[in-house]
């Protein structure tokens, strides 16, 4: 439908405008255009964004609520809630231009959002063993390992590491400056002995075969081209270590950082700590960190309750 993708443009042009990330900007255009397939397909007398009505919206929600995953099962409240949030944005901004009079996803009602506890955990047995897949004899596997140790050091999100420069690390005194980052603020997190370590060796023996103009500054880069990470490339750099490492489970950038602050917390760190690490605004973002905890509060429990106590090994309960 060119009418409506040709509002996608303007729309985009608007985001690049209000300093959106580029990240942001990228999600928000393919969820867009997966309604703009959707109304191709399912609404074909629809041809101009006029007739777009309450009643499309409502069909395309009922869409998402049917949809399934690329690899199967049925699409998640959070993705159904990411494709209908962009969906508004981009109708209020139609609305803002008056482009269109009346606001189609104005009565929307987004899917609840339950809060959900860290996915992705990793044993410290388990870190330890991804630590040792990447093949320190190659230039991929050098900068592998320095991505793995820098994740799981500083806690950092995906586009925070993509971002990366090599002026954003301070290995003499083990600091990585993170500029706009999520909510486009700053922060200072420290980057550990050991995985400065891997990022000294990466770039004095990997980077300077990696990189194709001396102008780039971004610190970890792709082995064709030279180009920055994209974000599937880093998801695929830890999945690729993981199934290497026999983990079971689908292991993401995120469920590293999720493995940070998890063991930060159970090494005592206070949460306060643990939030300016992975940079979160809000300390109840961090607190959900707090729930994991209970399999420490099992073996406290069991150590620690008076009926417990009482209870010998093996005997019969009362």
């Amino acid at each position: 439908m060119k009418p409506l993708r040709d509002q996608f443009t303007r729309f985009d042009n608007e985001m690049a405008a209000r300093q959106w990330s580029a990240d942001t900007r990228d999600a928000y255009r393919d969820r867009l255009e997966r309604f703009a397939k959707w109304l191709e397909s399912e609404q074909a007398s629809v041809t101009a964004l006029s007739e777009i009505t309450p009643d499309t919206v409502s069909a395309y929600q009922l869409a998402l609520c049917k949809a399934e995953k690329k690899r199967g099962g049925p699409l998640a409240p959070a993705s159904q809630h990411a494709f209908l949030t962009a969906l508004k944005s981009f109708f209020r901004f139609l609305v803002a231009e008056r482009i269109l009079i009346i606001d189609p996803t104005r009565a929307l009602e987004l899917p609840k959002l339950g809060r959900r506890l860290p996915q992705g955990l990793m044993t410290t047995k388990e870190v330890r063993s991804l630590m040792r897949q990447p093949d320190l004899g190659t230039y991929v596997g050098l900068r592998d390992r320095a991505i793995l140790e820098t994740l799981y050091s500083t806690g950092l999100r995906n586009s925070e590491l993509r971002h990366l420069t090599v002026h954003d690390i301070d290995l003499e005194r083990g600091f990585v400056t993170v500029l706009r980052g999520k909510g486009k603020k700053d922060r200072v997190v420290p980057l550990g002995k050991i995985a400065a370590h891997f990022v000294r060796d990466y770039l004095g023996k990997a980077r300077p075969h990696l990189v194709r103009e001396a102008a780039q500054a971004t610190l970890f880069l792709c082995y064709e081209g030279g180009r920055p990470l994209a974000m599937n490339t880093l998801i695929d750099i830890v999945h690729r270590n993981a199934k290497a490492a026999g983990l079971k489970k689908r292991t993401f950038p995120h469920g590293i950082r999720h493995t940070c602050a998890t063991g930060m917390l159970r090494g005592r760190a206070d949460i306060r700590y643990i939030q300016e690490l992975l940079g979160h605004e809000s300390l109840s973002s961090t607190e959900i960190y707090t729930h994991v905890e209970i399999r420490d509060l099992k073996r406290v429990h069991a150590r620690a309750h008076p009926r417990e106590r009482d209870l010998p090994p093996d005997s019969e309960w009362d």
